[in-house]
């Protein structure tokens, strides 16, 4: 039961930032042990580390999501792995440990007769376990339906007519009901969302994922609450292997059309193993052809400023400590105009930052995800991500990164999954208005629906010589 109500708060595009942020809360400091075996498993391919967590599925209890995005539950799912086989347990699979994994999966795949399926009818990649579904026939939601022998489980696969916005969809969901059917747990994401509960005598797990399209596909199952030790496991097992829109790309995806860009656990890695120049780094935003925000804390007990490639000299404008922001005065610069958003905790966010990249700062791109209070991000920032800005999916800012990595404590090199205070987009609008700036605008938001990750231009480096 508690890894299956794990699971419905793991799954989804965030799913590693709420590891993160799960870890952390019951153990601030980083264990070194963990960064360690995270760094060695986010050097495999995308694909590669994908199949590790699926087989963990398989071998383990393993209850979040098979992102290919390190955390808690996955380095704690390998040392019960290596656990089991007597193996030295310190997170880290070697190329004969992870022959042994696989080995055990593919296994329980085959007791469970596991096939992972293109349905015909919804368009949607699933994995059906047929020992467990021994029925199929069409559905009247437009997709495929399979049953157990005694009609005690059921697995549908879904199509929604594009005119009925997710929201809606998610609304009409977790409506209250006078039958018994309960929601215990509900996430709404832009391109997704995830619902489970009970009935008088079942569960329920429910995803429906949206298409950049407007297209929506989704799947239901339900099953007899007698049947929980077997299924709470085997949902885990599906909603990992589920894809809604196979080699498309959904409406909250971060990357943009031609040029697929990853969001990295911990930006730039490989970059910190040179020692940085002696300026300091930090991250600007270019709001007009002469006009940079950033912190506070970029800007502080500077000598010299240059900003952008050119190292074109800068001054700072005004600086205000208490609200944690800036603004620089330069020349030369090209703004593509900025939307502003909102900064809610319910959604995440694509940050965009400068790291150093050997000697020369560059933009790395990760994923932000709020914290409760709304007023941090949990964020995979490096030296050189103060003054981050935050994106919606639609490209409009949500907030900029008020804190300093470089002053957190690093782990060989890196600087660990962190919280960092944000000034808000409704702050950073306040602050603007009160020194007469008015950003560019862009001609219209509704062209930016994939414009998170295209927004490199609307960042730019800000060198500190202190």
């Amino acid at each position: 039961m508690r890894a299956f109500l794990i699971l419905f708060l793991m799954l989804g595009p965030a799913a590693h930032a709420q590891q993160t942020q799960l870890s952390q809360q019951t153990q601030p400091t980083p264990d070194p042990r963990l960064l360690a075996a995270q760094q060695i498993f986010e050097a495999l391919p995308e694909s590669e580390r994908r199949a590790i967590q699926q087989d963990l599925t398989f071998a383990t209890k393993f209850s979040g999501a098979a992102s290919g995005n390190f955390g808690s539950l996955t380095f704690a799912a390998i040392q019960t792995f290596e656990k089991e086989k007597s193996l030295v347990v310190d997170g880290i699979l070697t190329a004969q440990e992870r022959q042994t994994l696989a080995a055990l999966a593919a296994a329980e795949r085959r007791i469970l007769k596991f096939t992972v399926l293109d349905d015909r009818r919804s368009g949607a990649r699933i994995g059906i376990p047929e020992s467990v579904f021994t029925r199929r026939a069409d559905a009247a939601t437009g997709g495929s339906r399979w049953q157990n022998a005694d009609g005690k489980v059921t697995l549908d696969t879904q199509i929604f007519p594009p005119e009925k916005p997710l929201q809606v969809l998610f609304e009409r969901a977790i409506a209250p009901s006078t039958s018994g059917r309960r929601v215990t747990y509900k996430l709404l994401r832009p391109d997704f969302f995830v619902i489970s509960g009970e009935t008088a005598g079942g569960k329920f797990y429910r995803r429906v994922s949206l298409a950049a399209d407007g297209k929506m596909r989704g799947f239901s199952l339900g099953y007899d609450k007698a049947l929980d030790a077997q299924m709470s496991r085997l949902v885990i097992a599906i909603a990992n292997s589920y894809e809604a829109f196979p080699q498309a790309t959904l409406a909250g995806s971060v990357a943009p059309r031609a040029t697929p860009v990853a969001l990295p656990q911990t930006m730039a890695i490989t970059s910190l193993s040179t020692t940085p120049p002696a300026e300091r780094l930090a991250t600007g935003l270019v709001l007009d052809s002469s006009t940079i925000l950033t912190s506070a804390l970029a800007v502080k007990d500077c000598r010299a400023i240059t900003v952008g490639q050119r190292k074109t000299a800068g001054r700072v404008l005004t600086s205000d400590a208490a609200l944690g922001l800036a603004l620089i005065k330069t020349e030369g610069l090209t703004s593509t105009g900025l939307a502003f958003g909102t900064f809610e905790p319910s959604q995440s966010y694509v940050v965009l930052a400068q790291a150093w990249s050997g000697t020369m700062p560059a933009v790395q791109y990760g994923e932000a995800t709020p914290t409760p209070d709304g007023k941090r991000v949990t964020a995979p920032l490096q030296p050189g991500g103060t003054g981050a800005a935050l994106f919606d999916q639609q490209g409009a800012l949500a907030g900029m990164v008020r804190d300093d990595p470089a002053a957190r404590k690093q782990v060989a090199g890196v600087v660990p999954m962190a919280r960092y205070d944000v000034a808000s987009a409704q702050d950073i609008a306040l602050f603007l208005q009160k020194h007469a700036v008015s950003p560019i605008k862009p001609a219209a938001i509704a062209p930016l629906r994939f414009a998170a990750a295209d927004r490199r231009s609307s960042v730019t480096s800000v060198l500190c010589t202190p």
